[in-house]
């Protein structure tokens, strides 16, 4: 399950100019807990918060499909050691 998740949020990316990420993974229960730090590449173009939401609605209908409930949440930082 975890290598399907961690494809299937990387082909979600495909196409935002990402410098690093970070995927965490706890399974409670039937749900599937995900945190995904996301650091935007410095030549990242970024119009405002509404095209972070769809990198987020994307990343959500690539996980639609996993046989666990997923529940995630997506952090976009420039600090990737605030991803502890």
């Amino acid at each position: 399950v975890q290598e399907s998740v961690i494809g299937r949020i990387e082909a979600a990316l495909e196409g935002f100019p990402v410098a690093d990420h970070r995927i965490r993974m706890v399974k409670l229960g039937k749900v599937l807990g995900v945190t995904l730090h996301l650091q935007p590449a410095d030549d990242a173009l970024l119009k405002g918060v509404a095209e972070l939401d769809q990198i987020r609605h994307n990343i959500e209908a690539a996980l639609a499909s996993v046989e666990l409930e997923v529940g995630i949440d997506v952090i976009f930082v420039d600090d990737m050691t605030l991803a502890r």
